[in-house]
């Protein structure tokens, strides 16, 4: 599922504090969710996190503390593959994820690698990772 969707950025999440400082956030610490919905291209995205709401890859997402990497599509790789991404969740149409939060959840655990941070420059072609869902998943290239 998570797998087919063209990704151009990888999210890359250490508990470590990247982000403007929990002072400057009002307390709160940074997360990789907040990473995620700070860029601007990055709105379905953002969207689907909210959607999800306290679902497992929602809470890894939104958890300050977490060692994850996350394979985050774009607005525009949603654009380009939102219809296929729709058919392997179940849904009629793609626009459903916003109102399906176990669909949106589902969305997420696929797109999360946990206990993992995994430096771009250790993709390789061919490797293999096992996402939050168990299921394994294999890096190629364009």
């Amino acid at each position: 599922m998570a797998s087919s969707l063209p990704l151009c950025l990888l999210v890359l999440w250490l508990g470590l504090q990247v982000a403007p400082s929990a002072a400057q956030r009002g307390g709160k610490s940074a997360t990789p969710a907040d990473a995620i919905c700070s860029d601007p291209d990055f709105k379905t995205l953002c969207r689907i996190i909210k959607t999800a709401g306290d679902g497992q890859g929602a809470t890894l997402l939104q958890d300050p503390n977490a060692i994850i990497t996350v394979f985050a599509p774009t607005d525009e790789a949603f654009g380009k593959d939102g219809k296929n991404a729709a058919r392997k969740l179940k849904l009629k149409d793609f626009n459903d994820i916003f109102t399906t939060p176990t669909a949106a959840d589902r969305l997420l655990r696929g797109l999360i690698i946990p206990n993992a941070a995994l430096l771009a420059k250790a993709l390789q072609s061919g490797n293999k990772y096992k996402n939050d869902l168990g299921q394994n998943l294999e890096y190629s290239t364009a």
